[in-house]
């Protein structure tokens, strides 16, 4: 990133990249959607999972999310 922060890549949207990456002022995370040239691939650091572990628990990660939200619209109508 820009500011030197490091994130994961979590999509594609419409040419550009959203990142999740830690606020710089305190232990929560934040999306941000960045063009490719803002971008460089570097290392995971140390106590990060690799990146194709990361794209495994990802994928059925958020597959349970989405179902929760469909779940939640149900009940709420």
């Amino acid at each position: 990133m820009p500011d030197g922060r490091v994130g994961r890549v979590r999509a594609v949207e419409t040419g550009k990249y959203r990142v999740r990456v830690q606020r710089r002022t305190s232990k929560t995370h934040q999306f941000l959607l960045l063009r490719a040239g803002e971008l460089s691939r570097v290392e995971c650091p140390r106590g990060w999972m690799s990146p194709d572990g990361y794209r495994r628990y990802l994928k059925p990660t958020l597959a349970k999310q989405r179902a929760r939200e469909r779940t939640r619209k149900k009940r709420g109508r």
